[in-house]
């Protein structure tokens, strides 16, 4: 006899799963022997693998990063892959199986038995060191089981199966038992096997489960698209409403799959409110998809092809009946009904636009065309500077403000930490600087990173971070090294300066939301502190982890590329002040010309005067080594600031402090704007020509 196999449905964290719908799949395993868990999540991804970052703290928990509805935040995008996975902490790597196409079985013990020597046959990936038959044994399946226990006929527990919204931790990831043995390694690899006639007696298709639940989705059949097909055919209220959906596939530059399956969900939901009929979305989005392959010579049967094509419809219809209908009409008409939640439609909305003298900030759907582009021009002619960095960003297809901001981030990490803005409200405030860059994902945000380092040549230039966590953020700057006691004194600690400047780079905002989502993570607060050029450090953290970083005495710039449709969790925090502190960027060009000018000459800005040697000591080694020394008012260089910037500045503080309704506290959370010049102050020219998001 088989033993009953209990239900999964919801993790074991109580999370409902987000409805996921298998395509027919062919997967590999990689030999990923000796590659860094970047470049292995890579060939995982490449491979037809879709990936979650898991907290080595909490590796039973596949949504320890990510946070909840973790099924539907599995991913095999190389972007999302560069986020999570190539700093220097990366977390551990689990395989989603069932949107991967496959079903494992976990055995927890050392040698199999006789009975289910037919696992020999699948791909193996061992769990401990030595000769032991312990591991997962992977085969590839279009079918969804019930997760739950391996049981012989016997009724003896074996160990776990893995299908649906389940995962498996795979190499080159940390075992949690490591210091007894255990260890991730694919003794096999290649081409995944289907799993053969005889494993079904050891399982349950998942068959059965409440609405919006993950086998509620699994059980579409083309019958039921069929019928959702037919029962909208007639809708014609918004039908341009499809066109803009089209069309932001046809330009996907990468991810074109996980582009055209969100479309096809969203294409479903408003069908079902009566927007326009879901088959002429079908055959249009299919029509986009072909072309975005076609654009970058690459085969869409190869990516998505029919089959997987029907498969991606039949989940849109599934997620779509599945939803509430006031749900995908608040979505589909952008009410949301609450402000917070409003906040995840601004990004998408981010234009660069600029404030020049004598032009006051009004709302941009009362400017005309002409105005702004005038305006814009205007900004560009500016300064020679920013007539090259625009020049080279187009010559290089990366958008300039999205290049611009890179290189503000750059300029600002080169400047001295005790360089600081005058105390116009409480106290002196440092430069520390954070930049958004908004678009899609393959929209060059992290392709102008690269042009501006190309353009723009700054001393000291670090390499870019990627902090992983509060106590990562600290840990860019500064260790802990073990002191030998001596002279009767007991060993300790000491902090050792690495560096006083970070410059951090995230292209992708999953990153920054899933490391500020974790229970207990504290990058968020820290990022505000650190906005600020607040003391940083953890006081109740252990001796070996207690770094400290004084006020002033660092430099930290941040660059983050944000999607718009990932960007809510980050203005859900606007209560706090987090996305009021960064300068919003967009990453495309709508002026870019047809030709690609020619490349204009480099900048390179001279090294900050106080930064230049003196033949005796290092100046970056002596910052390095004061980062946990508190700062005195009499080392602080105040920037001097326009009279003009010191009234905005104090207007705005003063309707905070008479309680005036109409003005944000956290509206004054901005820098004077930057002077394209290579100026050691900031000047009224520089700040009658800013620039705003």
């Amino acid at each position: 006899m088989v033993a009953p196999v209990t239900d999964q449905s919801a993790d074991e964290h109580g999370d409902q799963p987000d409805p996921v719908f298998n395509e027919l799949a062919c997967v590999a395993i990689p030999d990923v022997s000796g590659l860094s868990a970047y470049k292995a999540a890579l060939a995982y991804a490449d491979d037809g693998m879709y990936l979650l970052p898991v907290d080595p703290d909490d590796p039973k928990n596949p949504g320890s990063r990510v946070g909840k509805n973790w099924p539907a935040k599995s991913t095999r995008d190389p972007d999302t892959i560069e986020g999570y996975w190539d700093c220097d902490e990366p977390p551990l790597i689990a395989i989603h199986t069932g949107r991967s196409g496959l079903a494992a079985f976990d055995l927890d013990i050392d040698v199999l038995p006789d009975e289910l020597a037919w696992m020999r046959s699948g791909r193996f990936q061992s769990t401990r060191i030595g000769d032991s038959e312990r591991g997962h044994y992977v085969f590839a399946s279009t079918k969804v089981f019930v997760s739950g226990k391996l049981t012989l006929t016997d009724g003896t527990h074996v160990g776990e199966i893995r299908s649906g919204n389940s995962v498996i931790l795979t190499a080159p990831s940390r075992h949690a038992k490591a210091d007894v043995g255990g260890r991730y390694l694919w003794q096999t690899t290649g081409p995944v096997l289907e799993l053969p006639d005889v494993a079904r007696r050891y399982l349950r298709p998942l068959t059965t489960g409440a609405v919006g639940s993950e086998s509620a989705i699994q059980t579409g059949t083309q019958e039921q698209v069929a019928a959702f097909i037919k029962s909208t055919a007639n809708a014609d209220s918004r039908p341009n409403a499809l066109t803009a959906l089209v069309a932001s596939i046809a330009r996907q530059p990468s991810g074109t799959r996980d582009c055209v399956r969100d479309a096809l969900r969203m294409a479903a939901g408003e069908s079902r409110l009566g927007f326009y009929p879901y088959a002429r979305a079908v055959a249009e989005i299919e029509t986009a998809a072909r072309e975005s392959y076609a654009k970058r010579r690459e085969s869409y049967d190869e990516h998505i092809g029919s089959a997987g094509y029907v498969a991606l419809v039949a989940n849109g219809v599934a997620q779509a009946m599945a939803r509430d209908i006031d749900a995908i009409r608040r979505e589909a008409t952008r009410d949301y009904g609450d402000k917070r939640a409003q906040r995840a439609e601004l990004a998408a909305g981010v234009q660069f636009r600029t404030e020049l003298d004598g032009l006051a900030a009004t709302a941009l759907p009362g400017d005309t065309a002409s105005q702004l582009g005038s305006d814009l021009a205007q900004f560009w002619a500016s300064s020679a500077e920013l007539r090259d960095l625009r020049q080279f960003a187009q010559s290089r297809r990366v958008g300039p403000a999205a290049m611009l901001g890179n290189s503000l981030a750059r300029v600002v990490a080169a400047i001295p930490p005790n360089v600081v803005l005058p105390p116009t409200i409480g106290s002196v405030a440092g430069l520390n600087l954070f930049v958004a860059l908004v678009g899609r994902s393959g929209e060059s945000k992290s392709a102008s990173m690269g042009a501006s380092a190309d353009w723009l040549t700054v001393s000291p230039s670090y390499s870019p971070a990627k902090p992983g966590s509060g106590e990562g953020l600290a840990k860019c700057f500064a260790s802990m090294q073990k002191m030998p006691g001596s002279n009767g004194n007991p060993p300790g600690f000491v902090q050792r300066g690495k560096a006083w400047s970070v410059l951090a780079q995230l292209p992708e905002v999953d990153t920054l939301i899933a490391t500020g989502g974790r229970g207990g993570s504290t990058i968020m607060s820290e990022l505000r502190s650190a906005w600020s050029g607040e003391r940083l450090g953890l006081d109740y953290a252990s001796e070996d982890k207690r770094i400290t970083l004084c006020a002033n005495r660092y430099r930290l710039c941040l660059v983050l590329g944000v999607q718009p449709l990932r960007s809510a969790p980050l203005f859900d925090d606007a209560d706090s002040g987090t996305p009021q502190r960064f300068v919003w960027l967009p990453a495309g060009d709508h002026d870019a010309p047809i030709s690609r000018p020619d490349e204009p000459a480099r900048l390179v800005l001279p090294r900050w005067p106080e930064l230049r040697s003196n033949g005796v000591t290092d100046p970056d080694v002596v910052l390095s080594s004061q980062l946990g020394i508190a700062a005195d008012v009499s080392e602080y260089r105040v920037l001097a600031i326009p009279v003009a910037a010191r009234e905005l500045i104090d207007s705005n503080q003063f309707a905070v402090l008479r309680g005036d309704p109409s003005v944000d506290p956290l509206d004054g959370l901005n820098r004077p704007g930057p002077d394209g010049d290579s100026h050691y102050w900031i000047s009224t020219r520089g700040w009658s020509v800013r620039f705003v998001a």
